[in-house]
């Protein structure tokens, strides 16, 4: 049986590269439609308390799609590599459809204060060039 086929198929090259052309050209006209969506409320069912509580959540804090970019470093903590952090987090949000970046030099110190109101001071307002500022940085983030 497979002798026979295999036979085919090398006796009808043409053929079969038309065949094989012609239906990836169907599935690619059906591929243009093609949706993706990555959120996470196509995970859960939408009659779910568990999907209500996503949406309140999503109008709360905006929408759900993320993507995450790393910039890979043996020690955040240098000043190389806080300028780099710096860098692209500055070009990320320099991109078109970009709503909020969240790294090591954007993210908010959540403190209380003495009469209990919450600072929501940067870490920091832009990265240090110093290796001291960069010592009281990491004392501060731990």
């Amino acid at each position: 049986m497979l002798d026979r086929f295999a036979r085919f198929i090398v006796g009808y090259p043409r053929a079969i590269v038309a065949a094989v052309a012609i239906v990836t050209a169907i599935f690619a006209i059906g591929a243009l439609g093609a949706r993706i969506d990555s959120s996470a409320g196509t995970l859960v069912d939408t009659e779910s308390a568990g999907y209500r509580y996503y949406e309140d959540v999503r109008a709360t804090f905006g929408s759900d799609e993320m993507d995450i970019v790393a910039v890979v470093s043996r020690d955040v903590f240098t000043v190389e590599a806080l300028a780099k952090i710096e860098a692209v987090t500055d070009r990320l949000l320099r991109i078109e459809g970009v709503e909020k970046d969240e790294s090591l030099t954007t993210v908010r110190n959540l403190t209380a204060g003495p009469d209990g109101d919450i600072d929501r001071s940067p870490v920091m307002e832009s990265a240090p060039t110093d290796p001291t500022a960069v010592d009281d940085l990491r004392r501060t983030v731990r």
